[in-house]
């Protein structure tokens, strides 16, 4: 490989600094207006503009991966520029519109639409160039009995030298992480309607529709995994020809896509007669083909030559979700309903309050896995749902939540066949708890006792079951997504 002694002293010198040190620029230019059409109906204009150069590093530790080119490319050498041949995206261009318009004088209805963008470096260690051969390196060691690794350090690392080439030997032990030099900067149409009423004196009620589409989302395929077939899987890797010792080539996208949608509604009473309530419900439904978090959404990508297998449920799709907070004076004491005297009875039961959260929520999706590679690629695969077999036992259970039998390994060299996301995880309901009270002394203190219940009810909120059939524990839940019934107490001064 060219360049390993420039690459070599560079490294030398980053270590002596201490450190790799990045360089990036956030532009960001923005006008708006808003314009009073009439004393009902008010216009917010905008335009954002934001440009984010790529990352470099200011000694040129930097190194990116060319599937077509020259393979690999480091900073500042003949040709390659200090971003390593990673351009600035220009295009995003971000106009806002919105608009508030009074119907009637208890009822509003508003909406917007806009176009936002996440910039490069929140891809965080997604694109640490200088994480990579020639300047830094992995190295899988194999264990031996009783998972004691094979080797040790004083002996030195297989295959590697001071200056590691990866045109040369045999097991796969390295990464290369690659970024396309059309990386495109992240973005995501967001678009909502609501109408609002007021249907008494501090009460009102919200209907609204959010939704959202992204586009150039990030997503992170090893590149160098062979196709489905027979054989040892390393001499079948695309680039193994020209990197044996490489296994895994990180090629960070910006090609994904997601769409979600949801039919939102808020019903809020403000404080009045000692009681503050807000209640909401949201029906909605995410998809994408990229990653996600939560859930167990299986191998993604599956096949990386084959997008739309993975266009499903995201991985964190909640159909329905429900919460309810609230909080409720006690009316004891002065000025109340009852105990209104000065007498110990109506000393110890004034100025209690009590509140709580409750939260309804449908369980999130998850995948079923075979176990092992039944493609030879290294990969893992999706089950097969077996024909007219229901995914679900008869007396659902965390022990047995779906039916393993429902689901056989692909044959060998192949695909799973099933969706991704396509079954559901329990569903959640949690409600916490307050009881607090203030005490004053005087005019300017003021001692608060605050007791809080979090899970008040003790009710286990499972996770979800294992869901890599040919293993044990397939279908059985063995985890919680919440702790059991905690409390704490408080006391502040104030003075």
């Amino acid at each position: 490989m060219q360049g390993i002694g420039k690459a070599a002293l560079l490294y030398v010198v980053g270590y002596i600094l201490g450190s790799a040190f990045l360089h990036t620029n956030e532009l960001n230019f923005y006008v708006k207006d808003d314009w009073r059409i009439s004393r009902k109906l008010t216009l917010n204009l905008g335009l954002h503009y934001e440009v984010n150069t790529p990352f470099r590093e200011i000694h040129n530790i930097w190194a990116n991966f060319d599937p077509i080119g020259a393979k690999q490319l480091i900073a500042g050498q003949s040709g390659v520029s200090p971003t390593a041949n990673v351009n600035t995206d220009y295009k995003a261009i971000g106009p806002r519109v919105a608009f508030a318009w009074q119907v009637t004088p208890k009822t509003v209805l508003r909406g917007g639409y806009g176009i936002f963008y996440d910039p490069q470096g929140n891809q965080g260690t997604s694109i640490r160039q200088f994480r990579q051969p020639p300047f830094d390196f992995l190295v899988n060691i194999a264990a031996s009995g009783n998972d004691v690794p094979s080797v040790s350090t004083a002996n030195g690392f297989p295959i590697v030298t001071q200056s590691p080439d990866l045109t040369q030997g045999t097991a796969a032990i390295y990464g290369l992480r690659g970024i396309p030099g059309d990386f495109r900067n992240s973005q995501v149409q967001q678009f909502n309607f609501s109408l609002q009423r007021e249907l008494a004196s501090n009460t009102v009620v919200t209907v609204g529709y959010i939704a959202s589409a992204g586009a150039h989302l990030t997503w992170l395929p090893n590149i160098n995994l062979p196709d489905p077939g027979p054989g040892a899987i390393d001499p079948r890797r695309p680039y193994h020809n020209i990197f044996p010792s490489v296994s895994t080539i990180q090629w960070l996208e910006s090609s994904g896509n997601s769409f979600f949608s949801s039919m939102q509604t808020m019903f809020e009473k403000r404080l009045s007669h000692g009681l503050n309530l807000l209640a909401n419900w949201t029906w909605s439904h995410s998809l994408d083909n990229s990653y996600g978090e939560g859930g167990i959404g299986g191998p993604i990508p599956q096949d990386r030559k084959n997008r739309r297998a993975d266009w499903a449920s995201s991985n964190n799709d909640v159909r329905h979700r429900v919460n309810i907070a609230g909080t409720y004076q006690l009316p004891f004491g002065p000025g109340k309903a009852f105990a209104t005297g000065n007498g110990v009875g109506s000393f110890l039961v004034r100025n209690w309050e009590v509140g709580g959260i409750a939260v309804i929520q449908s369980g999130l999706p998850f995948t079923v896995s075979a176990s092992g590679s039944p493609s030879n690629t290294g990969n893992g695969s999706r089950a097969n749902p077996v024909p007219g077999a229901s995914p679900y036992p008869s007396n659902q259970s965390i022990d047995l939540w779906y039916s393993p039998a429902a689901f056989t390994t692909p044959a060998a060299y192949t695909w799973g066949t099933l969706g991704r996301n396509t079954l559901r995880g329990p569903s959640v309901f949690n409600l916490d708890g307050s009881v607090s009270r203030k005490f004053k002394f005087g005019e300017q203190r003021e001692l608060a006792f605050r007791w809080e219940l979090f899970n008040a009810v003790n009710h286990p909120q499972f996770g979800l079951p294992g869901a890599t059939i040919g293993v044990g524990g397939a279908g059985t839940i063995t985890s919680t997504q919440r702790a059991n019934r905690q409390m704490q107490f408080a006391l502040r001064l104030a003075f």
